[in-house]
């Protein structure tokens, strides 16, 4: 069962309706909540929804919960089993806002219940030894890649400035010229 273990609270449009998602994911084994609870252990947002700083998302986010997008939900369904989030992250889902990227593995504040629940699935919890990380969406972790591979690039086929001419070398050249 692709979401057993999982309380997921969804937020926000997604592609499907509310109860249609709710259906499939709980058809899968997995449970559901219109909000966010001791018991949650998934937040599914649109990047407005988490941008805007709705009341789900900041409560999400003090939990330590992830916070997905809905390409989490897709990916969990394709493998039958609940896979890392840390790919599906939406800016700052996770709910920390200091350290390095967070992945799948890193530790996280979680519920003691969230905790619970994945362990009867079968999943182990992360460590809660220290807060969770910042997290860029997908989008815009390809978009930086690309950035900096273009300033790479500019960087490395630019030719070196020419060194700066002294004072007496810039005189020097002018006596040239004048005899030239």
């Amino acid at each position: 069962m692709a979401f057993a273990g999982a309380t997921i609270c969804i937020t926000g449009a997604l592609s499907q309706t509310r109860s249609t998602i709710e259906k499939g994911i709980k058809a899968l084994g997995g449970d559901t909540s219109s909000s966010v609870t001791a018991k949650t252990t998934h937040l599914v947002a649109n990047e407005a929804e988490y941008q805007s700083k709705t009341a789900k998302v900041n409560q999400a986010e003090g939990r330590g919960l992830p916070i997905v997008s809905e390409d989490w939900l897709t990916a969990c369904k394709a493998k039958g089993k609940l896979v890392p989030w840390g790919t599906y992250l939406l800016a700052g889902g996770g709910g920390g806002s200091k350290g390095a990227a967070q992945t799948a593995d890193s530790p996280v504040k979680m519920s003691k219940a969230a905790a619970k629940a994945l362990a009867s699935a079968g999943l182990s919890a992360p460590a809660a030894t220290a807060p969770p990380a910042p997290h860029v969406s997908k989008a815009a972790a390809k978009a930086i890649a690309t950035a900096a591979k273009a300033i790479r690039n500019a960087g490395a086929s630019a030719p070196a400035p020419a060194p700066a001419a002294s004072v007496e070398q810039q005189a020097e050249q002018e006596k040239e010229k004048g005899k030239a």
